[in-house]
């Protein structure tokens, strides 16, 4: 399935189910992750990977609505002089913990987030012992601080 085809609500499914089998607890219950008061965000794996799920608390964060968020390519959430430190560490593979990193918005107000956890987040598979292909990477953090 093309990764931007799948519904919000997949994608929710598969960012919690993703989320709880790698932290062994659970984020939130993926009705509730549009709301949920941390930042949330999940790109897919395309060569140039392209935003799939924005919550409201990462849209409001960025200045950027749905429509203007999802679909762009994830190096956006970065001023382009953090983007190789962003690449790198989206690179580190499983549950990466306590992430920091300086961020940009829509606007150009700049903000350093805290305390991330960034995971791949993985389809479901119909076959037992298949393994799991990733179809994205998503990221949380309910701490930021202003630096402008």
């Amino acid at each position: 399935m093309t990764e931007m085809r799948r519904s919000p609500r997949t994608w929710a499914h598969l960012i919690v189910a993703s989320y709880a089998a790698l932290a062994g607890e659970g984020l939130c219950p993926a009705t509730e992750l549009m709301g949920y008061p941390g930042a949330v965000l999940c790109h897919d794996m395309s060569p140039d990977p392209k935003l799939v799920y924005v919550n409201r608390a990462a849209q409001e964060l960025w200045g950027r609505n749905w429509d203007d968020f999802v679909g762009q390519p994830s190096w956006i959430t970065a001023a382009p002089e953090h983007r190789a430190d962003r690449a790198a560490q989206l690179a580190a593979p499983g549950l990466v913990t306590e992430y920091r990193g300086e961020r940009v918005s829509a606007t150009g107000h700049r903000f350093e987030i805290i305390d991330a956890s960034i995971w791949p987040v993985y389809a479901e598979s119909a076959e037992f012992g298949k393994p799991r292909e990733q179809v994205g990477q998503a990221a949380t953090f309910c701490n930021w601080q202003p630096l402008d």
